[in-house]
């Protein structure tokens, strides 16, 4: 089915609307069977345990069998005395179907773990940036009618007519596109994102975990910095900038690219002021890519169309030139995101092993002191050594130390010998009555 001009106008329009509506059928779909596999936090049912296939009948168990019960089980069972095969439970089959299923419930479940909220909405947030342009330019060309003649026709489309019932009936639906999508959306993105910076300022806990994770709003704030939180609504303006332009001076190609270039040069100055990429390399991509622009659309005013070779061969080569520096300004980010990644690795385990060492030694100094790991007669030996316990005098006995200990000699000596009488070496002998007192 082939669309006529006012048809082809309503479809760029209704663009966005088609690829939410496809993005709302996956999502459904998605919904639909994490729903039916259940929450990804639910562990899968194990495997179901393996009937064990019951024993042959034995005949021969020692207790006693009537005869009638015998010829009957006899009767029952074929040549050999055992069941056949094809009569025992094939629990081989049963457990493979059960593992099959396990299987591929865990393939789905896998699947139906990345459906959350916040991944869906940065889609329709993609979707409405990705038909921005297109939305844009088809409403404003819509819009930019020329007198050609007595007629009144629409520039981008001479076959349009501005006073047809048909550019009538098409008129309200651009209207509300450049009201509640080209303008509205702009202005909603900044005012999002003032409020979110505003909150992640002010210091509420909820906000500020949001925005760490990075898990809502990824492709409007996620990418920059919190500082430049107005960057996404000024692409946005930007672009419809340029499609004004483009329209609006399309007669006129020297003045058109002239108004490019400046247009360039303030995009330009205005990525230097903000910076907008937490990363200095990104910045500088960033400015590579504006300062190209910039240069593309001098070169465009040198001559009309169409272009000579020397034009076409300038401009490839600053095209060229700014495709390989973005390709080595992406390379040495990567490079320098591996080795912060491997530098903070190595601190990481550095870190790791230093606290392991002086837990080991805490332990270790905890088992020292421990009274179970006491070493007192080490320690008595080291004391006993030392030049210090040499300089102390020395201890005297006393008579009642010395006597103890003789009498214990004594005791000890009549006991292996089998005499019950002893003598004291200090003293008279005493008797057995002294010795009891």
């Amino acid at each position: 089915m082939q669309l006529n001009a006012y048809g082809q106008v309503v479809l760029s329009i209704l663009m966005p609307l088609l690829l939410l509506a496809e993005l709302a059928l996956i999502a459904a779909l998605h919904g639909l069977v994490h729903r039916w596999v259940g929450a990804a936090s639910a562990p899968l049912a194990p495997l179901p345990p393996a009937p064990r296939p019951p024993p042959p009948p034995s005949h021969h168990t020692g207790h006693s069998t009537s005869g009638s019960d015998f010829v009957k089980e006899s009767a029952a069972l074929p040549t050999g005395g055992h069941a056949p095969v094809s009569s025992l439970p094939s629990s081989r089959a049963r457990t493979a179907r059960a593992s099959l299923a396990v299987q591929s419930r865990a393939l789905v479940q896998q699947w139906s773990i990345g459906f959350t909220l916040p991944y869906y909405a940065n889609a329709v947030i993609a979707v409405l940036q990705f038909s921005y342009t297109g939305v844009s330019s088809a409403a404003i060309k819509f819009l930019w009618c020329v007198d050609v003649g007595d007629e009144r026709v629409v520039f981008a489309q001479p076959g349009m007519r501005c006073d047809s019932a048909d550019y009538r009936r098409v008129l309200p639906l651009v209207v509300v596109a450049i009201i509640g999508f080209v303008v509205a959306f702009p202005v909603a993105v900044a005012l999002g994102g003032w409020l979110r910076h505003r909150r992640l300022t002010s210091g509420r806990r909820s906000v500020v975990a949001a925005a760490e994770s990075g898990a809502l709003l990824t492709p409007l704030y996620g990418v920059f910095r919190p500082g430049a939180w107005f960057w996404s609504s000024l692409v946005l303006v930007r672009r419809s900038l340029f499609v004004v332009l483009d329209v609006v001076l399309a007669a006129a190609p020297r003045y058109r690219a002239f108004a490019f270039g400046l247009a360039n040069q303030a995009a330009y100055f205005c990525s230097l002021y903000a910076a907008p990429f937490p990363d200095k390399i990104l910045n500088r991509i960033e400015s590579a890519s504006q300062m190209a622009l910039l240069l593309i659309s001098a070169l465009l005013t040198v001559e009309l169309p169409p272009y000579s070779d020397a034009v076409n061969a300038a401009l490839l080569a600053v095209l060229l030139a700014t495709v390989v520096s973005i390709a080595v300004g992406a390379c040495t980010q990567q490079r320098r995101k591996r080795r912060n990644g491997a530098s903070a690795l190595a601190s990481d385990s550095f870190l790791q092993s230093a606290a392991d060492n002086e837990s080991r030694n805490e332990n270790r100094q905890e088992l020292e002191l421990s009274p179970l790991h006491c070493h007192a007669p080490a320690a008595a030996a080291a004391d006993l050594a030392s030049p210090s316990a040499a300089r102390l005098p020395p201890v005297r006995e006393s008579a009642i130390d010395v006597e103890i200990a003789g009498d214990a000699g004594d005791s000890g000596a009549n006991a292996a010998s089998g005499d019950s009488s002893s003598s004291l070496p200090l003293g008279p002998v005493r008797s057995d009555d002294e010795v009891a007192l």
